[in-house]
């Protein structure tokens, strides 16, 4: 039996596959089936979310009752947003926002990320941003060439202004495949946090989790790793 405490599911969802950021305060598990098992078996949760627009854009945020409160909730068009109050380990409030980000449409794209924008301006506290951002913004972050450098420009301009940093995958590179023969593989699933935020949890770490049956790579973000050193981060193959 897997030994953790999961506090926060986050699960993005289209009418095809299901994308899962988990989100723990204690010991990682080494698959998502695991991890849905312990929840179904062990915990109470309540939750919130943004209803899927035809076949994509669903955003279901789930949270165990007896560490966690939220508030405020905030709900967009491609995001959603609440006030997390933890218990007494885990220190004072803050703030998390789920997106999941428009696919191929530029004008979209460019609402999205104003959007974004205009949620960072209304944020006051640590800030975790994460999902499925369907964009990227460095040339690393696909396997090929066949990048839209404007696209690129515009999500480092939005990292900025919105004084982010990410907080970077262990042991993997690539997050989605196309699943083709030669596949396109990107870093399309992220997770984000303010300065403040990476104060609180000095100690967190991000790991990917078993993928055979997605096209995405489901995440698990540690925030407490128990004080222990961090692993050096390294690429590897998708």
């Amino acid at each position: 039996m897997v030994s953790t405490t999961v506090c926060i599911v986050v699960l993005c969802m289209n009418s095809y596959y299901l994308r899962s950021l988990q989100l723990s305060v204690h010991r990682k598990p080494n698959c998502l089936s695991s991890i849905i098992s312990l929840l179904m078996k062990s915990y109470v949760f309540d939750y919130t979310f943004l209803p899927s627009v035809g076949a994509s854009g669903g955003i279901l945020l789930e949270w165990r009752q007896e560490r966690l409160s939220l508030s405020d909730v905030n709900i967009g068009r491609r995001m959603l947003s609440a006030r997390v109050s933890t218990d007494s380990q885990l220190g004072c409030a803050w703030w998390v926002t789920v997106v999941y980000g428009p696919p191929q449409i530029e004008a979209k794209k460019m609402d999205f990320l104003a959007e974004l924008l205009q949620l960072r301006s209304l944020v006051v506290g640590p800030w975790l941003i994460c999902g499925d951002f369907n964009m990227i913004y460095r040339a690393q972050d696909k396997n090929n060439d066949c990048l839209d450098r404007r696209g690129m420009r515009r999500s480092r301009n939005f990292i900025n202004q919105a004084r982010l940093e990410e907080i970077n995958m262990v042991d993997r590179r690539f997050t989605w495949s196309n699943e083709h023969g030669q596949p396109t593989l990107e870093l399309l699933d992220r997770v984000f946090a303010s300065l403040e935020w990476l104060s609180k949890f000095p100690n967190h770490v991000l790991w990917p989790l078993s993928s055979d049956s997605l096209d995405h790579c489901p995440l698990l973000l540690q925030l407490n790793a128990f004080g222990e050193s961090k692993r050096r981060f390294r690429f590897e193959s998708f």
